[in-house]
Order: structure tokens, then sequence, then C-alpha cells
């Protein structure tokens, strides 16, 4: 269940309207949260307290910063991307180096021979 949020203690709603004038914050008495809707669509979830952070979100999350947020999206997932394939390029090298281990310490008990062929049991 949502209230329309119309007055505030701050002045808070009225300064998000700014903002957007077509922003609506709204009350959900069971999550109790803020949320912030422009017209009937979601626009984001503001938290528990209407304060200063709110404006800030607002301002932040606004469609004429769009370009800014899908930039910083994008240079996030390379970053992402970047050390989860170090990750797996370390992981592949320690696992070689512990076969290499494991195969010079069994010196010469070791043959590689016919190591290639196929054997059907």
């Amino acid at each position: 269940m949502k209230t329309l949020i119309k007055h505030d203690l701050y002045n808070i709603t009225n300064r998000i309207k700014k903002v957007d004038k077509n922003y609506q914050i709204y009350f959900d008495k069971t999550k109790k949260v803020y949320e912030v809707f422009c017209g009937s669509v979601f626009s984001f979830m503001i938290g528990k307290r209407l304060d200063k952070s709110a404006i800030d979100k607002a301002y932040k999350t606004h469609i004429r910063n769009a370009k800014k947020i899908f930039s910083f999206i994008k240079e996030n997932n390379s970053k992402l991307r970047q050390k989860e394939e170090e990750t797996i390029a370390m992981h592949a090298k320690t696992t070689l180096n512990d076969y290499l281990d494991y195969a010079d310490k069994k010196g010469k008990d070791v043959s590689f021979d016919n190591i290639n062929q196929t054997r059907w049991i």
C-alpha cells in the first residue's frame, strides 16, 4: 500500500520535483521506504528517510545523466571483466605450475611416451 507524499517538514518533496516536475514521491507502508515515480513509471527508491541524499539521488539518476550513468556502467563492467580474466589466467598458471612441480618430483619414474594415444577398453 502506497501513500502519495505531497508535503514534508523540510520541503524535500518540492525540491525533488524541481529536478523533474513529473516526479511523485510515495511511501510504501509494507516495505517502509520512499519511492519516486515519474508519472506511473518507477524511477528510483529513496530509502527509509527523506533527506538531502534523496535530492542528490534525484539529480544523479535523472534522465539527463543517462550517458554518464551508462558510461560508468560500461567502465565498471570492463574492470570486472578484466579482473575476472586475470583471476582465470592466474588460476591456470598456478595449476600448470603445480602439474610441472608434480612431474619434476617424480623424476625418472614419469614417462610421457604414448601419452597422446587413445586407449579403447
